[in-house]
């Protein structure tokens, strides 16, 4: 990396640095004469090297020792270049060690050559330690941790080792209304019939009339369900929608909605977290779809087999973010609309996961 940018000599002496401390050896070859072991090559990262961050500007910090197109960059680059090869050092490390657990989970090409590989871990818990070590008391607050056991195994916890709080909601139940619309079983085969796809559309045409003054959402399961229901309602209401896109930036999207005096309707896959719908912004929203995590990836079906509570927690978790999009204090109100006919035996094979306070706020058909 350093080398690529022009910095070679500042790897050189990185080099020189390891060679001293580690008495380091190039390639597989035997280091002592006296012992027969072969030694493998040893890689060592920037923080072996040096105690903090500081030490690294201090070291690299006058024209004498940096190569003079790092310093015209200044120091804080230098630290910056330094730590970016600290952890690529430490991923390559981590995946070396322990291969088995990293999946290469999206290859992107360009003209059938590769232009990106991700690699993920299965199992982030050895890297969580270092956070928990830092004291010798750890809170961890947030409304959608849901399972607490599963998420104490995701980062490495022992949940007998951990106190665990719950707390009620203290939003009223009328505020936040749930209310399951059947529709059909939203599986992957029933989302290829023209049927199935007319009537979520239709179903989402009628709801835009009921709130034909009000802004609100539409979360789907996909792009592609996105553009189905776009191009299957009225044009009074496609007019209203707000599409997000990933060539389109986010916040774009957000700022048309929230100073449009228009009742305006975001729709979107990716709009289930970080998003502040409060007040007049969102008076009711729709859930297309159970948001089961996507099997045909391959790092989300490598966890599920591994974990299966884990994959539906992670549904759950994406289910619980959705629905607090909108109301966002005691004052605050919305009405959720979920189409899945799926929603109904998730709820309850999942009692265990699913908070109270969402339990409760689910109505009956007949109400």
């Amino acid at each position: 990396m350093l080398g690529l940018i022009g910095n070679r000599s500042l790897a050189e002496s990185l080099m020189i640095e390891r060679n001293v401390k580690f008495n380091y050896c190039e390639g597989k070859i035997r280091c002592n004469k006296e012992d027969n072991k072969e030694i493998r090559k040893k890689l060592v990262s920037a923080s072996d090297l040096f105690e903090s961050d500081e030490e690294i500007a201090k070291k690299y910090d006058n024209e004498s020792t940096v190569p003079n197109k790092l310093t015209n960059f200044g120091s804080e680059l230098s630290v910056d270049i330094i730590r970016d090869t600290e952890r690529l050092t430490r991923t390559i490390n981590s995946i070396l060690a322990n291969p088995n657990n990293w999946i290469v989970s999206e290859i992107r090409k360009e003209d059938y050559k590769v232009g990106r590989v991700e690699f993920k871990p299965l199992d982030i818990a050895p890297y969580c330690k270092f956070v928990f070590g830092k004291a010798s008391k750890t809170l961890i607050m947030s409304a959608t941790i849901l399972n607490h056991k599963t998420f104490c195994r995701s980062v490495g916890l022992k949940p007998d080792e951990v106190k665990y709080i719950q707390i009620q909601s203290d939003f009223p139940i009328k505020n936040r209304p749930i209310h399951p619309l059947d529709i059909a079983y939203l599986n992957y085969s029933n989302l290829q019939s023209s049927d199935v796809i007319s009537r979520i559309a239709k179903t989402v045409d009628n709801l835009m009339f009921v709130h034909k003054n009000d802004k609100g959402i539409i979360h789907t399961s996909s792009y592609e369900q996105l553009r189905s229901i776009k191009e299957n309602i009225s044009q009074e209401n496609a007019r209203r929608l707000l599409v997000t896109d990933p060539e389109i930036q986010r916040d774009e999207v957000l700022f048309q909605h929230v100073y449009t005096p228009k009742p305006t309707v975001l729709i979107s896959p990716s709009l289930h977290t970080g998003l502040n719908l409060r007040n007049n912004l969102s008076r009711f929203q729709i859930i297309t779809k159970v948001p089961y995590p996507n099997k045909s990836d391959r790092w989300i079906n490598a966890k599920r087999k591994e974990d299966e509570e884990w994959y539906y927690w992670q549904t759950a978790l994406k289910i619980i973010q959705a629905y607090g999009r909108s109301v966002r204090s005691k004052e605050d109100w919305a009405k959720t609309y979920v189409l899945d006919s799926a929603f109904g035996y998730f709820v309850k094979k999942n009692q265990n996961i699913l908070p109270s306070w969402f339990i409760n706020a689910i109505r009956s058909r007949n109400k």
